[in-house]
């Protein structure tokens, strides 16, 4: 049997609303289609529909393609693009003088959500064919010329009336003439005189003085007119540069001065682009001005933060939140120092420890101390946990792929430290298969050897993910990924933990980075928690649940 396997990517939540209509091919209402039905870049048809999301396969078989007064057609439906374009292909020519109509109403997306809106296309045939390919006959700017300011419309026509369902950014978009450094847009399809007309309008104000070209490249296919004639030329369709304009001086919109329980994000500049918005006690941020204008500082009050979690208060021992500062808030007090350059960042829970290159190296750290706090030189039961928020895997720097997260560890002792690492080897010590590059590993040292876990399963990038690592004598240690428990397994390592940790007068307890080797954390931590208990599942939860209200103090 070959091609034995299949494969998929979850999204980050549930979808409850089902697929709309994009575009079709022909355009829904247009008149005078020539007779082809062949052509384009799949499957030998000119007959398509774009939905905004991918498309069940087997839903499609619900697609019907009928004559005004007749009978469906027999088609067969394919999907392309991974799964958002429908192709209909028709053994036939269409008809002459004939209204024919898509319906979709029986498609749904691959949660089983039924499609939305209009779920009918129709369009009117002429009376011939048409074999001649389309051409790009006008672009604006023209070629070679100077804008005035650093707006100006830019739009590409064609000579012929195009397939609206092949016409994306990776075929028409703008890019900087020097550094062919591509221009964020957004693209928009009309029809002007019986032509398509492309428009392209960055999201944000070009460069003044600025060389500028405007591309068409057919990246993934060539673009084809309704009949399914393709359009081949491509490379540099005009060449332009922007002109200057008058200094803009930043300006702080209506969200200025307001309260927000959560981060803000609309109306923040009326002038201006806005800085990411930080947390340091309050919401602030930045209208930076344009064009050598001024900068303007901007800020909001925080208010209804959602209620902390108090899993377990009496075993908490522990609590380094990040919230520009390294003071232990919990009773521990286990105050921190920021090592090498260690700054802030806004967190999950308030601001975070900001890790990894800020100061130009990768020696960033949070230390706790050294020896390890007598009221961290936990026995018995213990659980770590922190919220993390990595931007990149780690790298190995001579002592393995790993990056500290929190804890002590001291290999050079012996086994040594109670810790949990952000680990970025596949199958690590001995480990068997299904240990990903990006897993959490929790390791405990008793002097002797290593009782540790490593899960099966990976942290994302670049997102927030509350990483509990928990462990009781007699069993082995538990790995929760936002109140869920991983699978994990021990490798060639003891299966269960004897209750017991080694502390070492030299060892430390520190954050962000292992303190005798180069095993940097690379992200943000935030809401660093220590128990002298093993946290239950619907206590991890509790915390999870909690979110930006963290763990009580």
């Amino acid at each position: 049997m070959n091609n034995n396997y299949s494969y998929f990517y979850t999204g980050n939540g549930p979808l409850a609303i089902g697929p709309t209509l994009v575009y079709a091919n022909p355009p829904s209402g247009a008149t005078n289609v020539a007779l082809n039905s062949i052509g384009g870049p799949w499957n030998n048809t000119s007959l398509m529909l774009l939905f905004n999301e991918p498309v069940s396969t087997e839903s499609m078989a619900n697609i019907t393609f009928t004559p005004n007064g007749g009978s469906p057609e027999p088609i067969a439906v394919y999907p392309e693009d991974g799964n958002f374009i429908a192709d209909v292909q028709l053994p036939w020519a269409l008809v002459p003088n004939k209204t024919y109509t898509f319906n979709f109403a029986g498609v749904t997306d691959v949660n089983n959500n039924p499609a939305q809106g209009t779920t009918t296309s129709s369009f009117t045939t002429g009376t011939g064919f048409d074999w001649t390919n389309p051409t790009a006959t006008a672009a604006t700017p023209a070629n070679n010329t100077t804008t005035s300011g650093v707006s100006p419309v830019i739009s590409l026509t064609f000579s012929k009336l195009m397939n609206p369902v092949l016409i994306t950014s990776s075929q028409i978009y703008l890019r900087t003439h020097n550094t062919q450094t591509t221009v964020p847009s957004t693209l928009a399809i009309s029809v002007v005189g019986g032509v398509t007309v492309v428009t392209l309008t960055p999201t944000a104000p070009l460069a003044q003085s600025t060389i500028y070209d405007l591309m068409y490249w057919p990246n993934n296919w060539y673009l084809y007119d309704v009949a399914g004639n393709y359009e081949s030329q491509y490379g540099v369709e005009t060449t332009f540069t922007t002109g200057t304009t008058a200094a803009v001086n930043g300006a702080c919109g209506s969200a200025n001065g307001l309260s927000f329980s959560s981060l803000p994000t609309a109306n923040l500049c009326s002038a201006g682009t806005a800085s990411a918005v930080t947390n340091p006690g309050s919401w602030t941020w930045t209208c930076n001005g344009q064009y050598g204008g001024t900068n303007a500082s901007c800020s909001a009050t925080v208010t209804g933060i959602p209620a902390c979690a108090a899993p377990q208060a009496s075993a908490l021992v522990s609590l380094w939140p990040g919230n520009n500062s390294a003071v232990d808030v919990g009773p521990g007090g286990n105050n921190g120092t920021l090592q090498n350059g260690v700054t802030y960042a806004l967190g999950e829970v308030g601001d975070a420890f900001n890790l990894g290159g800020n100061s130009g190296n990768l020696d960033e750290y949070v230390l706790i101390g050294q020896p390890v706090p007598a009221n961290l030189q936990i026995q018995s039961a213990i659980t770590l946990s922190a919220w993390i928020y990595p931007t990149a895997y780690p790298t190995d720097y001579g002592y393995g792929a790993m990056g500290l997260i929190a804890g002590s560890q001291d290999d050079a002792a012996g086994h040594a430290g109670a810790s949990i690492f952000f680990d970025g080897r596949v199958n690590p010590d001995g480990n068997p298969n299904n240990v990903p590059a990006g897993h959490i590993q929790f390791n405990l040292g008793n002097g002797s050897n290593w009782a540790l876990q490593d899960t099966q399963t990976q942290v994302p990038l670049n997102q927030w993910t509350l990483i509990t690592a928990t462990a009781t004598s007699g069993g082995s240690g538990q790995i929760y990924y936002n109140g869920v428990l991983q699978p994990s397994n021990s490798g060639t390592n003891p299966t269960t933990w004897n209750g017991v940790v080694s502390y070492p007068s030299g060892d430390w307890f520190a954050i962000g980075q292992e303190f005798n080797y180069n095993r940097p954390f690379v992200g943000l931590i935030n809401d660093v928690a220590v128990y002298n208990a093993a946290l239950t599942g619907p206590q991890v939860q509790a915390i999870y649940n909690a979110g930006s209200g963290g763990v009580c103090p």
